[in-house]
């Protein structure tokens, strides 16, 4: 069996709805990241989020449950027109094997092997359209996650009393044949 791998349709109003609000539900309870709340354009009324890059600057791979659901999600800004990284006062190298990780998230199961095959689907796409380094920021908490993904911290700011990090990752990392979707 082949693992499946969507990519959003943003010109698709139900798909696009649907995307808003998984990413609504996983980041709404953190009330104690008050820059999410800055960088991201939050609708809560209509229980909706999403990324101030443009869709038309965004490649969003989607993982779906039997009914259709969004479970995981990876949006990726491709064009590099609009910094999410920006607005934190990093700059991305403008080059076109250069991309920008906007937001991951995971609903339900969060089991590692999951996590893993679908972050890997996501890096064998964007290998293949021939990015080779996607840049990152994050909090402290997921910079291990982006260590263990092949990337590199090149810089830490505090900002607001928050801390956040800008990583480079090398989506050729692991090398050849280790990237469980064998």
């Amino acid at each position: 069996m082949s693992y499946q791998l969507d990519e959003l349709d943003s010109s698709d109003p139900d798909q696009l709805l649907a995307y808003e609000r998984a990413f609504f539900s996983v980041f709404e309870p953190l009330t104690h990241n008050r820059l999410i709340r800055w960088l991201w354009d939050w609708d809560d009324a209509a229980k909706r989020l999403c990324t101030r890059v443009p869709y038309e600057e965004q490649t969003i791979f989607i993982e779906r449950d039997e009914a259709g659901a969004v479970r995981k999600a990876l949006a990726i800004g491709t064009k590099l027109r609009t910094l999410q990284a920006s607005d934190y006062g990093f700059e991305i190298p403008k080059s076109p094997e250069n991309c920008e990780s906007l937001t991951f998230f995971t609903i339900g199961d969060r089991r590692f092997e999951g996590t893993r095959i679908f972050y890997n689907a996501c890096r064998a796409k964007l290998l293949k359209r021939g990015f080779r380094t996607m840049y990152a920021t994050g909090a402290p908490r997921i910079l291990r996650m982006h260590i263990f993904v092949g990337g590199e911290l090149l810089e830490s700011k505090e900002i607001e009393g928050e801390v956040r990090n800008f990583v480079r990752i090398n989506l050729s990392w692991p090398p050849r044949g280790r990237t469980g979707l064998e």
